[in-house]
């Protein structure tokens, strides 16, 4: 796994993962994120960058789908 990280978040909102080799779960679904989901995404990478710079998928996953729920 590659990650992107801006030197300036504030500046630069975005983040970027970049997975290589063979992945068993389906594709992202072609549909807008809602902007609730997409701030709280956000929080949740801020935060795992502040607190120890890892993060992995299976923890991101598994956050959106508790934001999903509660949503």
């Amino acid at each position: 796994m590659y990650k992107f990280i801006p030197n300036d978040l504030q500046e630069c909102l975005f983040v970027a993962f970049v997975y290589i080799g063979i992945h068993n779960y389906p594709p992202p679904s072609p549909e807008r994120i809602s902007d609730n989901i997409k701030d709280n995404l956000q929080i949740m990478i801020k935060e795992a960058i502040k607190n120890d710079n890892v993060v992995i998928f299976e923890s991101i996953i598994q956050n959106i789908i508790k934001i999903m729920k509660y949503n």
